[in-house]
């Protein structure tokens, strides 16, 4: 159809960059999904093992399968599709529904910090994840704000509400149009303006500083994420695990990663 239209001259590609073709095709970058399988098996139908979505459509929606197809995994691999597995994405979608429907009356405004940095954080992994077709990730980083949200959800601000809402629109168009509206919001969710994050919201406060001799972990330590290289170093060399293994030897030199890691060579 489309490139029927194309040579109508009733649309045109060029602007939009079109292929080294003389932008004729619509799309200036192929991508191919990868292959669903079952039982370690190819889904095909000479091995009759086709899938028909009418079965699970009928049983868990349609949300619940197009939800639980992307989670497989990322779009170029494919996945192993699971009978048992689907009920997971139905869990979590009636987990939403359950949870918008016990905070739809909140008055409160998002004054905890925690809270506001996982909404923040989330934001961006979901946003990042979607452009780079990463739909699974997506996907699980909005299953984990649901359980961090749902921890206070007597303080659960309307914004958390809606931000997963839209947050989770593309993958579950139909249950969060319908909890959209229940809200009371007018007009639809999907032609609401997509989230945005706060960049100064998403640093971590705290990070886990990787302890090594000798390019070897000895320990892991929760530090400021700020934590400066002298800093780093009086915790690594004032770690019991750090001076077990320096057993009184000098440090002939220090490498600091900030944030990830500090190594002593001894």
């Amino acid at each position: 159809i489309t490139m029927v239209l194309y040579d109508l001259k009733l649309i045109d590609f060029s602007a939009r960059g079109g292929s080294a073709v003389g932008g004729e095709e619509p799309f200036a970058k192929f991508r191919a999904h990868g292959l669903l399988i079952r039982g370690g098996k190819k889904i095909s139908k000479s091995r009759g093992n086709v899938i028909s979505p009418d079965e699970y459509i009928e049983r868990y929606g349609a949300d619940t399968v197009r939800t639980y197809l992307m989670f497989l995994g990322p779009l170029a691999d494919g996945g192993d599709w699971s009978d048992r597995g689907i009920i997971g994405a139905y869990r979590f979608l009636n987990r939403v529904w359950s949870f918008v429907h016990e905070t739809r009356n909140t008055k409160h405004e998002t004054q905890d910090k925690g809270m506001l940095a996982a909404r923040h954080r989330t934001i961006k992994k979901v946003t990042e994840d979607m452009e780079g077709l990463r739909y699974n990730t997506a996907i699980a980083t909005l299953m984990e704000f649901l359980n961090y949200v749902s921890g206070f959800k007597l303080h659960a601000s309307r914004k958390e509400v809606e931000t997963l809402l839209s947050l989770l629109a593309p993958f579950a168009p139909h249950i969060t149009e319908e909890l959209w509206e229940q809200l009371g919001n007018a007009g639809s969710v999907h032609n609401q303006k997509w989230p945005a994050y706060d960049p100064k919201l998403v640093q971590e406060e705290v990070v886990r500083l990787v302890l090594q001799v000798n390019g070897k972990v000895r320990n892991v330590v929760e530090a400021p994420a700020d934590i400066t290289e002298e800093e780093a170093r009086k915790l690594a060399l004032g770690n019991k695990q750090i001076q077990k293994w320096l057993a009184g030897k000098a440090p002939k030199k220090i490498i600091f990663v900030p944030g990830k890691v500090i190594n002593v060579v001894v």
